[in-house]
């Protein structure tokens, strides 16, 4: 596939992964993330927290009450109920943009009889040397 086009992908996953890579770029490579959403399956035993962005090793940690808060992270919830879901998307537009050699993480907690189930559209450029 060419470099610049839109990929789209889709994950199931049950079991639980911290700062997992599922979309991997080189050192000179920044990864576009167009759309993201993650639904819990409806027999799932319990709510299921989910956090998405880049990082070369790791997401970013993000503190209780730090106004600061975190670069990197494009999505992020709590406790996704069983048959629920939440979408990040702009209308076809750029949803977050990581740096050079930035892969794309997840975190999430444990799936109890059922899964996680992620969808992303997300597009692989080449970074001039300059940038």
């Amino acid at each position: 596939m060419a470099q610049g086009a839109g990929i789209t992908r889709e994950w199931s996953l049950a079991t639980a992964h911290t700062d997992s890579s599922i979309v991997t770029v080189g050192a000179s490579e920044r990864a576009i993330v167009m759309f993201f959403q993650a639904t819990l399956g409806e027999e799932a035993d319990g709510n299921c927290s989910c956090r998405a962005g880049f990082g070369t090793t790791a997401l970013p940690a993000v503190a209780n009450d730090d106004l600061a808060g975190v670069l990197g992270v494009f999505f992020s919830h709590a406790a996704i109920p069983p048959g629920g879901g939440e979408v990040a998307a702009n209308a076809g537009a750029v949803v977050s943009e990581g740096g050079p050699g930035q892969h794309i993480r997840i975190t999430h907690s444990l799936v109890v009889n059922s899964f996680l189930r992620v969808v992303m559209t997300y597009r692989i450029i080449t970074v001039d040397a300059g940038t």
